[in-house]
């Protein structure tokens, strides 16, 4: 993933957008599948204004 997602993603994390994952034991995040879909759907919303 490119940073530039990576900084949006926790953007949309820390507004509320998106719910905080939960993290695998090593500390990285583990999105659930539906994580996607919401993207996509905030980023349609966003271009729809």
């Amino acid at each position: 993933m490119r940073t530039r997602g990576v900084e949006t993603i926790r953007f949309y994390e820390r507004r509320g957008l998106m719910p905080e994952p939960p993290r695998a034991p090593s500390g990285y995040r583990r999105y659930p599948r539906d994580a996607a879909d919401r993207l996509r759907f905030i980023r349609r919303a966003k271009h729809l204004g």
